[in-house]
């Protein structure tokens, strides 16, 4: 017992005190789910991502995914969260980098399934894709990803406002450093 406690001062020591505040906070304070009823269109042909796609596919097809050299299936609610894959599987499997990721344009039909996939089998904000890191970096990949498609699908765009609301109760005050980073990029 005297070992755990040093263990705890050890880590606490070097702690701001904001990370403590929050860390504290957000055991208690869950996020509160907003339902998005409508949306207003905003005039997206102004602005199209038209970044560079350096990254390798990831979606083998809608129903199988890779990430570290470790295949997996995307058929059901608990493939998502599974506890035999490792935490930082499923956590890229929730970023959804392969929306821009080489020949992306190839897999749009892919896409568009897994997310309306992954909409019908997350519902917030339960599981590893409702955490704030995993949110921020899909909400970013999701704006640039709907910011080339000429359909506007509002089931999508609806899902995404609630992502970004949802992330915004949540800021990683307790981590700091690039996790805060990525959450104001995607809140951005």
């Amino acid at each position: 017992m005297l070992k755990k406690a040093k263990l705890y001062y050890d880590t606490v020591k070097w702690l701001r005190w904001e990370q403590i505040v929050y860390r504290i906070y957000y055991r208690f304070a869950k996020p509160r789910v907003k339902c998005v009823e409508r949306y207003t269109e905003t005039n997206t042909h102004l602005w199209i991502w038209t970044g560079p796609e350096f990254l390798k596919p990831s979606l083998l097809s809608s129903t199988e995914a890779i990430f570290l050299n470790e295949r997996g299936p995307l058929r059901t609610k608990s493939d998502w969260n599974n506890p035999k894959k490792e935490k930082l599987w499923l956590y890229n499997l929730h970023y959804f980098d392969d929306l821009n990721a080489k020949r992306s344009q190839e897999r749009i039909i892919s896409h568009k399934e897994v997310m309306q996939r992954w909409i019908n089998q997350n519902p917030p904000p339960a599981g590893n894709g409702w955490e704030p890191y995993p949110l921020s970096l899909r909400i970013v990949n999701w704006v640039k990803w709907l910011s080339r498609q000429e359909d506007k699908d509002e089931k999508l765009h609806k899902s995404l406002l609630q992502q970004v609301d949802i992330l915004d109760q949540q800021l990683e005050y307790h981590i700091l450093g690039n996790h805060l980073f990525a959450n104001a990029k995607a809140l951005l």
